[in-house]
């Protein structure tokens, strides 16, 4: 599963990245910690306009036929091989597709010394997008599968403007962008167990953190 990322890069980078001009999300800030239950920026476009917008939206999904928001549960994330079959998604992977931008995301591994803390990055370091809000996962590439068995759906840049596309409404138009990653384009480091806690926050929760073992040869 996924759940815990990290958004640094600010409106004017993530545009650069993507080439196109957003509009809002002028208030988007520096987050390291970014957990479940509370709200995040995330990339909508606009059937009538076309333009590219960000939304605020919170992480965890309410399904439609929920009588008490209150005590419902929401699923954080859901899986891209079963994504289209299940009656809570396939209408959202049709017709409500967001992307979420973000610069890495933990995972965690459980050794006997307990969890530790995984931060997954790109090495060209700028931002990618996930796919949805609630986030999609998929079976990990090789770098992924040494700490967990899944990762998230992660965008390239180029891909972002297919996948947000209101015209495209047929899941098999987009269910070649819900793959692995890239193991290549991609790096990870442990860093500290203090990310486990949700009211840490700041760049140095990304750090790597030297005190604990590689945990592998």
């Amino acid at each position: 599963m996924c759940g815990r990322y990290g958004r640094f890069s600010r409106k004017e980078r993530i545009e650069g990245v993507l080439g196109r001009e957003i509009v809002g999300g002028d208030e988007l800030g520096e987050r390291y910690n970014i957990c479940p239950g509370l709200p995040d920026w995330i990339l909508r476009q606009s059937y009538r306009t076309r333009e590219l917008r960000f939304e605020q939206f919170q992480w965890g999904l309410l399904p439609s036929w929920t009588k008490n928001p209150k005590s419902a549960r929401r699923p954080i994330n859901a899986r891209a091989e079963t994504v289209a079959e299940r009656p809570m998604f396939r209408d959202l992977l049709r017709e409500r597709r967001c992307a979420v931008p973000i610069d890495g995301y933990y995972e965690w591994r459980t050794t006997s010394s307990g969890k530790v803390p995984f931060w997954f990055s790109f090495k060209s370091g700028e931002p990618d997008a996930v796919a949805s809000y609630i986030l999609m996962t998929t079976e990990p590439n090789t770098l992924a599968a040494r700490v967990h068995d899944r990762m998230p759906v992660l965008l390239h840049a180029r891909d972002v403007p297919r996948w947000l596309d209101p015209t495209l409404t047929e899941a098999e138009q987009v269910s070649a962008l819900l793959g692995p990653y890239p193991a290549q384009e991609m790096e990870l480091r442990p860093v500290s167990r203090r990310v486990s806690d949700p009211n840490s926050e700041g760049p140095e929760l990304i750090r790597r953190d030297d005190s604990i073992p590689e945990l592998w040869s």
